[in-house]
């Protein structure tokens, strides 16, 4: 079971809260500046205002702690759209409070868990100086009610400020690590706090411990024997040709289903690369959870190297050897460039050794029935994911 510290055990807060009496009547309530204009923060912070506060609630609030340690390159800022707790429905935790290390006024924090996660104008978006001073971290401090337990962190970049969307965040209760991961640029998503439980210590140790044995690889069976297939670490797509398009290709999204049939989540995805192209978008759009788009923005699209002459890979890196049974392809549904620059011809690869090449199905720039266009491609041959992809789609 989670462990929930309350209030009354702070302990990894205790040279900032040595410092809250000392300068808790130094604050400003003045509202924030624009990005230009962002000032110079102390390093020194608030972690609440004030600790009296809480008294007079009947509910004890637990402390969640979002560390940000990373944006995605501005040298000067970050910014994120909001930062909302889930519960295991994904029904929004309301936070009692929100403080930071370094001080942000209340007017600043609170336009992280606003009613909304998509905000157009900058002064609706909370951001703050970066790197801070004295400090290569952010530390965000959310008091949730005890009655309410969250499941899931709902983290959401700004679609309008690229590189100072934050990048690596990491949650933590008490002093239990939650989660530690990326945010996807210009993008969010839902990470889910993971329950991290303490270990006895090993007393004692088997004959692979103490001869060094590796453990055997991962195998699948089934009722008829061995399943011939291994877990891999690198998938590569090769775009032999697109629909007609001179210019450019593009692809709205890929599914990567394991041998559960079970969606390989963006978070086990370690790395993208995109290989003999010119010039390209954002390849985390390819991993959206909202593929029911027409809008060119929400799409990857790529330039052919005209130069060089050479086919276009995506190389998709993960963290863990994954089995994959299953490659959805959504191709490009946009309406400015057109569905013609969509991927027509590919190649799917694993580690160097070919596995699939063919055509995949065109776009046809509207949101409606969106699916009936994705191609799905079985890299396996089991009954049983058969039946669960029916279900699922049927």
């Amino acid at each position: 079971m989670r462990k929930h510290p309350a209030l009354s055990s702070l302990r990894q807060f205790r040279g900032p809260l040595k410092k809250l009496i000392k300068n808790s009547h130094s604050q400003s309530n003045g509202l924030s500046r624009p990005f230009g204009l962002i000032p110079s923060q102390p390093s020194t912070s608030i972690l609440l205002k004030p600790l009296e506060s809480f008294e007079d609630k009947t509910v004890e609030p637990v402390v969640y702690q979002v560390d940000i340690l990373s944006n995605w390159g501005d040298p000067e800022k970050i910014a994120c759209s909001a930062i909302w707790f889930l519960d295991e429905q994904r029904h929004l935790i309301k936070p009692m409070k929100i403080s930071s290390i370094p001080f942000s006024n209340q007017e600043v924090l609170s336009k992280l868990s606003g009613v909304s996660l998509v905000k157009g104008e900058e002064n609706m978006i909370w951001h703050s100086k970066w790197p801070p001073e004295d400090a290569n971290t952010i530390t965000l401090v959310f008091f949730l009610p005890s009655n309410q337990k969250p499941e899931y962190t709902r983290i959401w970049n700004t679609t309008s400020l690229g590189d100072a969307s934050v990048k690596k965040v990491r949650v933590l209760c008490g002093e239990e690590e939650l989660f530690i991961g990326e945010i996807p640029r210009c993008y969010g998503t839902d990470v889910h706090l993971c329950n991290n439980f303490i270990k006895p210590a090993k007393t004692t140790f088997s004959i692979q411990d103490i001869l060094g044995i590796k453990q055997s690889p991962a195998i699948l069976k089934d009722k008829y024997g061995i399943i011939p297939l291994k877990p891999i670490k690198q998938v590569e797509i090769s775009i032999l040709a697109n629909y007609g398009g001179q210019q450019y290709f593009g692809l709205n999204a890929l599914d990567f289903y394991d041998e559960n049939y079970e969606i390989i989540p963006w978070s086990e995805i370690d790395d993208i690369k995109i290989k003999n192209c010119a010039n390209f978008t954002d390849p985390k759009k390819l991993f959206k959870d909202i593929k029911e788009t027409c809008d060119d923005n929400d799409m990857f699209a790529a330039e052919f190297d005209k130069e060089k002459k050479t086919i276009p890979k995506i190389s998709i890196l993960f963290k863990t050897p994954v089995f994959v049974s299953q490659i959805v392809f959504w191709n490009y549904n946009g309406c400015a460039r057109g569905t013609i620059i969509g991927a027509k011809y590919v190649r799917i690869s694993m580690h160097n050794v070919s596995k699939w090449s063919g055509k995949i199905k065109k776009g046809l720039s509207v949101k409606e029935n969106v699916g009936a266009t994705a191609t799905a491609i079985w890299l396996i041959d089991i009954d049983e994911l058969y039946k669960k992809e029916y279900k699922l789609n049927h």
